[in-house]
């Protein structure tokens, strides 16, 4: 697997071109890394999800866990619902179900957590990014952070060797599930620059 090499300025960006992905008349975008047909790039075809941190779980006592993005902060956290968190029983939403009552509450959820599974509130959590495919990477240098917007890291014959990132409404993605590179923890850095002296912006305009 080869990486790019980190210049004075800014990490190198390897080449994204794949020459398969090519030949079948399709781009690689150098974002979410989904290859994709260039006459159906329409905005909101470009998806990226958020990363959250599963070493850095909070406990307040209420049965529930909260993990914080990796990407966003403690702005987007992702709440895992233990099992000893809910009182309903599947007997109880089966009897509600078969009364017509709406009891906000799936049966399959409620046996899942009886069987001992922690469910995630992930039905209102949106992406991190949704926009248009892009192959340039000039156009989203300051986008990449490391964590859930990656540069490509390619092959050598040109071929990016990154996994696409799939949005889901049923499981969040955890950083410990996507393979980094050293190229990822430089940008991590420059990221967390950028958030610092965004935040010291923001001091001197309150100040001001």
């Amino acid at each position: 697997m080869s990486t790019s090499s980190a210049s004075a300025d800014k990490p190198a960006a390897p080449i994204a071109a794949s020459s398969g992905v090519e030949a079948q008349g399709k781009q690689h975008c150098v974002r979410c890394h989904a290859n994709f047909s260039t006459d159906s790039n329409a905005s909101g075809n470009c998806v990226v999800p958020h990363v959250f941190d599963a070493s850095q779980a909070f406990d307040f006592g209420d049965g529930q866990r909260y993990f914080p993005s990796h990407c966003c902060g403690d702005d987007e956290i992702v709440v895992q619902d233990t099992p000893s968190s809910s009182s309903r029983s599947t007997e109880m939403l089966q009897a509600e179900e078969g009364k017509g009552t709406k009891t906000g509450e799936d049966v399959s959820d409620a046996k899942a957590r009886e069987e001992g599974e922690a469910l995630f509130k992930i039905a209102n959590l949106g992406p991190c990014f949704r926009g248009r495919h892009t192959t340039v990477e000039d156009d989203i240098e300051m986008q990449y952070n490391g964590w859930n917007i990656l540069r490509c890291v390619t092959d050598e014959e040109g071929r990016c060797m990154r996994v696409h990132l799939a949005q889901s409404d049923k499981e969040p993605v955890f950083s410990t599930g996507v393979i980094y590179t050293t190229g990822d923890a430089e940008d991590r850095e420059w990221a967390d620059e950028d958030a610092e002296k965004e935040k010291g912006s923001e001091v001197l305009v309150k100040a001001a």
